[in-house]
């Protein structure tokens, strides 16, 4: 699976929105707008990674003038302390964009990380990990893009993709107001 680049730019626009990182006062006020850095996304701990095109998206919508380049892909196993990416530019716009991007990563490179557990749990049996629509609402495509990276398997991304009977499908109620509708009901053997 991959992330289409509609997809990115929706989830990081709602992301700078919330954040109302065209509005950062602290950044604005304590950071010369005249400074470029470089700056390095480091991993704290052993992980897959998952989410960099996503920290790439929040830079493009901030400044196109700064650059990320990953250091590893997405599906990537790190080691702590090693890098991730290495974004440079205006310090102003880096700083701004900074919890954006870390966000999608943490998150993104958690369940990629998750995933990965469950995959080597699995180990050599002719067995797939699937993944399910319980997504947080808005996120399906980034989760389910995340589970990926860790080696799970989408199921289906929405109802449209195949029949999948559940519960909830199956099981049928019917409320009645007379009588008439009850024996009516259950001549049509609804329980």
């Amino acid at each position: 699976m991959h992330l289409a680049i509609h997809t990115i730019r929706a989830a990081v626009r709602t992301a700078l929105s919330e954040d109302h990182a065209d509005d950062d006062v602290t950044t604005q006020w304590s950071v010369p707008s005249h400074v470029h850095v470089e700056a390095a996304m480091i991993a704290k701990q052993a992980g897959r990674v998952a989410g960099l095109p996503l920290a790439e998206g929040v830079y493009d919508a901030i400044d196109p003038s700064v650059t990320v380049r990953p250091a590893v892909a997405d599906g990537d196993q790190v080691r702590p302390g090693q890098a991730l990416a290495w974004i440079s530019g205006p310090a102003r716009s880096i700083i701004t964009g900074e919890r954006a991007a870390l966000d999608f990563v943490q998150r993104m490179s958690g369940i990629a990380t998750l995933t990965s557990a469950f995959v080597t749990a699995i180990g050599n049996h002719d067995v797939k990990l699937l993944d399910t629509r319980k997504t947080a609402p808005g996120l399906r495509a980034l989760d389910e893009y995340a589970m990926t990276c860790g080696g799970g398997t989408n199921h289906r991304l929405d109802p449209r993709a195949m029949v999948l009977p559940k519960e909830n499908h199956l099981a049928v109620e019917v409320e009645v107001t007379t009588l008439a509708e009850a024996y009516e009901a259950m001549d049509g053997q609804v329980d």
